[in-house]
Order: C-alpha cells, then sequence, then structure tokens
C-alpha cells in the first residue's frame, strides 16, 4: 500500500469514526485516527515526489477538514427535518408516507394546504443521502449483532450524523475541485488563497459544520462540477461534454429548484455561438428534463396535478417585487455586506469580460437573474439564514472572478492580500457567533454596521482574555491596550485604583467573576453581596508595584451561627492574610508585595471560613457573607 492509499484508508477510518462516536465508540479512538490521518498526510508531504498531488498547500487543507469534522453537528435540525424524512421513508419504507417519519424524528409534521403531511423540498438532498445511510444501517445492524447498544431503526443519532458528515464531505470535495482548476488556471498560491477564503470567509463553513443538514453542502459540490464541466464543454463541439454539463445541471436543479438559473450561463454561451448549437443546446436539456420529469412525478403524488402552484407556495418563489438592492446590500444578510469577500469575485467578473466577453456576459446576466429571483421570495432575507445561503450555489463561480482578482495582484505582493483574507476569515467566524448566539439581535433580524463593530471588538476582546495564559505577554499587552485599555492605575480607561462593586465600567467582563450577587444599591450606596464559599475579581495590572488593598465591607451574616467569621484574600493563589469581620460598614487592609502582582490580568479571591448554610442546618436565605462596596488600591 502505498502511502497516499494509506491516507485515503486513514481518512475513510476517520470519517467512519466520527459518526461512530454518535452510536458509543470512545471519543478518543476518533481523535487518534484523526491524529494518525494528519501525521500520514505531513509524512507524504514531506517525502515528496515529481508526480505526488499532495503538497503544502493542499496538506493545509486535508488539516483543516480535520480539524473541523468534529465540530460537525451531529443532529438533523430546522429545514433538514424535511428532507431527512424522504431519505428514511425511501430507504426504509419505500414510500413518501412521512407522517411515521416525523413522528420517528420527534418533529411536527409539514403539512400541505390541503392538509395532507409531506416534505416542501426537492427530493435530490434525500437521494443523495441514499448510499450513506444505507451503509450506516448496515454498519449499525452489525454492530449490535456484536453487542453494540445502537438502534437501528434510521432515527437514531448515527443515521443523522451520518448525513451530516456527508454534507461535509460534499463540500470539501467541492473546495478540492476548485482548487484544482485554480491551481491550473493561476498556480497553487492564488488557488490555495481563493479556496481557504471561499470556505472560510463566506457561509459555506457555517453550513458545512453548524447547519449540515441544510442543502448547500451537496449543492455547492453539484455546482462545481457543473461550472467546470461548462468550461470545458465551451473549449469545444463536443456533444458528450455539454451532455454531461446539462447531467451536473439537472442533478443541481434536483437539489435546489433556484439553481436552475445557473442552466442560464452555458445557454446564452450557446446562444452566442457559431455552429451546431442547436445539437449542443439539445444536449445540454437532457439531463435536466430527465431529472425535472423524476421531481414532477414525485409532486404529483404527494400533490396532485396542481402541484405547480403549491410548489411556488412552499418555496415562496414570485411572491413580491424583486428586492435586489437589499439582497445585495440590506443589514439583513444582504449578500454583499455580510459577505464582503464576494465584492472581490464582482471585481474579478469585470476582468473576465474583459479577456472574454461572452463568458463574462454569461456570467453577469445569470448572476443578476439569480439575484432578481431570490430577491423576489417572501422572505428575500432567508429567514433566519447565515448570510445570503440562497447563494451558495454560486461558489465555484465566485472562485472564478476571486481568482482573476487574486491574479490582478500578482505583480505586487501577496501578503496583503492573504492578511486581508485572514482578516475576513476572523470577520466571519465572530460573525457566525454573533449570529447564532444572538448578541445583538434575533437571527432574522438586520444587523447595522455599528452594532455589529461593536459586537466584533466585543468578541475580540472575550477571546483575548481567554488567550492571557498562552500568549506571549508583551503581545497581549498591545492588543489588550488597542481592544478596551482599561487598567487600573494607568491607561486610556483608568479605574484610578478603584474596584466600585456595583457601579462597575460597563463593557469590562472579568472584573466581576463568580462568587457574587446582582449590584444592589441602599441609602445611595452601590454593593454586590457575596455568594458561597468564595468571589472572584480580576484586575487589569500594567506596572505592578507594592500595593496595599482596603476593602470597605459590612457584615452580612452577623447573627446567623456562631462565633467570628474572618475572610481571607488571596491574589495570584498568594495568601495575603485573613482579617476577622465585625458589624456595619468597615475597611479591612490588606498588604501585598510587589512580587504578589504581575504585568496583565490578576486574579484576587476573597474567601470566608464559613457562610450561613454552613452554619445554620436547612438555611434558605442568600448564602452571603458580606456586602463589598469597594476595593481600594493604593
Amino acid at each position: 500500500m502505498t502511502m497516499q492509499q494509506a491516507i485515503i484508508v486513514l481518512a475513510a477510518l476517520s470519517v467512519a469514526a466520527k459518526i461512530a462516536v454518535s452510536g458509543g465508540l470512545p471519543a478518543l479512538v476518533a481523535t487518534c485516527l484523526y491524529v494518525l490521518t494528519a501525521v500520514a498526510a505531513i509524512a507524504a508531504t514531506l517525502a515528496g515526489g515529481a508526480n505526488r498531488w499532495l503538497d503544502g498547500p493542499r496538506l493545509v487543507l486535508i488539516l483543516l477538514a480535520l480539524y473541523y469534522v468534529p465540530s460537525v453537528h451531529t443532529r438533523v435540525g430546522g429545514d433538514g427535518i424535511e428532507y431527512y424524512v424522504q431519505s428514511r421513508s425511501i430507504l426504509f419504507d419505500r414510500d413518501l408516507n412521512l407522517e411515521n417519519d416525523y413522528r420517528g424524528l420527534g418533529a411536527a409534521p409539514v403539512r400541505s394546504a390541503q392538509g395532507a403531511v409531506t416534505s416542501r423540498f426537492p427530493v435530490g438532498l434525500p437521494l443523495f443521502w441514499l448510499p450513506a445511510l444505507a451503509l450506516t444501517h448496515v454498519s449499525a445492524t452489525l454492530a449490535s449483532w456484536l453487542g453494540a447498544s445502537v438502534e437501528t431503526n434510521g432515527f437514531s443519532p448515527v443515521y443523522q450524523t451520518a448525513v451530516n458528515v456527508t454534507t461535509f464531505l460534499c463540500g470539501f470535495i467541492a473546495l478540492v475541485l476548485m482548487e484544482g482548476f485554480l491551481r491550473r488556471r493561476h498556480g497553487k498560491a492564488i488557488a490555495f488563497l481563493v479556496v481557504v477564503a471561499l470556505w472560510l470567509a463566506t457561509p459555506l463553513h457555517f453550513y458545512l459544520t453548524a447547519n449540515p443538514f441544510m442543502s448547500h453542502g451537496l449543492s455547492v459540490l453539484l455546482a462545481t462540477c457543473f461550472v467546470l464541466a461548462w468550461l470545458k464543454a465551451r473549449d469545444g463541439e463536443d456533444k458528450n461534454k455539454w451532455l454531461l454539463t446539462g447531467i451536473w445541471g439537472g442533478l443541481l436543479m434536483l437539489v435546489r429548484v433556484q439553481n436552475a438559473v445557473l442552466l442560464l450561463l452555458p445557454i446564452i454561451d450557446l446562444a452566442f455561438g457559431r455552429t451546431r448549437r442547436l445539437q449542443s443546446t439539445g444536449s445540454l436539456l437532457v439531463g435536466p428534463l430527465i431529472c425535472g420529469f423524476l421531481q414532477a412525478g414525485i409532486w404529483v403524488s404527494l400533490y396532485g396535478a396542481n402541484f405547480v402552484e403549491i410548489v411556488f407556495l412552499h418555496g415562496k418563489i414570485a411572491q413580491t417585487f424583486p428586492h435586489g438592492v437589499e439582497f445585495l446590500f440590506s443589514p439583513r444578510h444582504g449578500l454583499l455586506t455580510w459577505t464582503p469577500l464576494f465584492i472581490g469575485a464582482l471585481f474579478g467578473w469585470v476582468l473576465v469580460a474583459q479577456r472574454s466577453p461572452k463568458l463574462g456576459l454569461a456570467v453577469w446576466v445569470g448572476f443578476l437573474a439569480a439575484v432578481a429571483i431570490n430577491s423576489s421570495t417572501g422572505d428575500w432575507w432567508g429567514s433566519e439564514s447565515f448570510g445570503q445561503r440562497r447563494m451558495l450555489g454560486w461558489i465555484p463561480l465566485f472562485a472564478l472572478g476571486l481568482g482573476e482578482t487574486f491574479n490582478f495582484f500578482r505583480h505586487r505582493p501577496l501578503i496583503p492580500l492573504a492578511v486581508t483574507v485572514g482578516a475576513l476569515i476572523l470577520w466571519n467566524h465572530q460573525l457566525a457567533y454573533i449570529y447564532n448566539a444572538e448578541l445583538v439581535t434575533r437571527r432574522d433580524q438586520p444587523v447595522t454596521l455599528d452594532r455589529l463593530m461593536d459586537a466584533q471588538i466585543d468578541l475580540l476582546y472575550r477571546r483575548l482574555l481567554a488567550s492571557y495564559e498562552w500568549m506571549p505577554q508583551p503581545l497581549w499587552v498591545l492588543l489588550y491596550d488597542h481592544l478596551k485599555g482599561v487598567w487600573l492605575v494607568e491607561g486610556g480607561r483608568s479605574l484610578r485604583g478603584k474596584i466600585d462593586l456595583g457601579n462597575e465600567p460597563a463593557g469590562y467582563y472579568p472584573l466581576v467573576g463568580d462568587g457574587w450577587f446582582p449590584e444592589e444599591t441602599e441609602n445611595g450606596v452601590s454593593y454586590r453581596l457575596s455568594r458561597g464559599r468564595r468571589s472572584f475579581i480580576t484586575v487589569p495590572i500594567r506596572r505592578p508595584v507594592q500595593t496595599r488593598i482596603v476593602l470597605r465591607a459590612r457584615w452580612e451574616a452577623s447573627g446567623v451561627g456562631e462565633g467570628p467569621v474572618r475572610v481571607g484574600l488571596a491574589v495570584n493563589g498568594k495568601q495575603a492574610g485573613e482579617r476577622t469581620l465585625v458589624e456595619g460598614w468597615s475597611e479591612y487592609v490588606f498588604d501585598i508585595p510587589k512580587d504578589g502582582l504581575r504585568v496583565g490580568l490578576n486574579g484576587i479571591v476573597l474567601t470566608y471560613s464559613s457562610t450561613p448554610r454552613m452554619n445554620v442546618p436547612g438555611f434558605h436565605g442568600r448564602n452571603a457573607v458580606l456586602a463589598v462596596d469597594w476595593i481600594d488600591f493604593r
């Protein structure tokens, strides 16, 4: 077995292990397989060889895929339920009676206008999922015979994981195909930058990992095959090449009806051809017609002869006047505002049109038609879509445009371009988190740039705080200065040596940690009550010096239990002493040596010798020992 064959076997086992983890396989086994695959790929790359497919850039793509496979979502949800019930019903029940399939998933059935249980989506994705489901069913059945506790009814997590991983693999294969095409056209450096940008700086990454149960991963693969076949067919007059292009187009249409607009590109191309236009057009249309009749037959069985009206209603097609400008630029999932990388693709299409007017015309007309169709749906913003997901079928054409744009910079240093791509990837990843966590607004609502920028900086700040333990101190301090710059004494936003609990500066997250109740005010004094045995505070210090900490606090648990209560204070794990609490507001002093503090974040912990719940059996009040007004660093 050659090294490359070993890599393929290990990669297949890694994918199988990812699926098997949902059926009870220890996650450690899958992790070991990921690592072995990565090591084998690295070894093969280092071994070199003139005819080897695997080299540095492609190695990075494989390592990225191995890194993201564990994060692929393992359950089917949202629109994916309507795809999955079709696939399961075809394989297990050999019919399209979907009611029991919805029930098995624990989902409410979707009904047509006539009240019949149905699925609103085409059958393409369910058909492509069938091999993965069948192979998983065979494996699960064998495992159950051997004593594994895995359900083999087609509903258990192992089946759902299988279809989700299949979608991820479809997207990755599409990226590999695009990389090969762009490498032949522009070289491996540009090909790598374009593919990584399209993978990680667009909604594609989100729909391959967070929402892989939707049709977009397969849509991108089929669109890539279609575009590559078309670009190859247009170089000659071979009818078989046009036939193959049409087959890919028909399958693409069978997955997402809106993708039928991509057929405009070769049709426009052929309309301006010089010879044999009718024969080539006829060959091109064979595939779409066959797939169209297949889908129409399924719709007739579901809805009857009046299926066209029902399908248009389900698909929300042509329900409003086209909102083209909003579709492109709206803060509500606008194509170019949510994914600015695509602006570079549009510029590239201009360059394509300069060199090949017919090709440029086909791409631009098709794109404008796609915008018009998708922006005339009842929810042109895509409901809870992350970006304009309905345009992900255009990823291979965006790749064509981006390749031209990046090639435009070939005679200039590529480093600034790579930095820009990195910044867009970071922006997109953070935007996905902001969107999913609804940090700014609900997922179906507009996000204005000012609020989005605030959220982006806020999230960067949180990530910076999480990196404190491993990032080099000078770099951490520099980044912290630029993002927030809140220090205890120095800096643009100084705390002036005092932390006023209950009145902390807004947006400074690590200041008050665990062990506190929400802020309160009494007689004009703002404070926080301690909660439990320990209370945590984080203090940012730029220049450590010998410090005296003064704690203004009030004993809250006086009269509860017996004996005095002591409060202890520790800084960065080093004890600074204990003080006995007295009734009423008092100041407690702790001396901290210079070496007790450090540049950056300093952890302060208040500990209590006893609490009300420790002293009084069955105590049901707030388990608070003291109220803290402020902590002064002198």
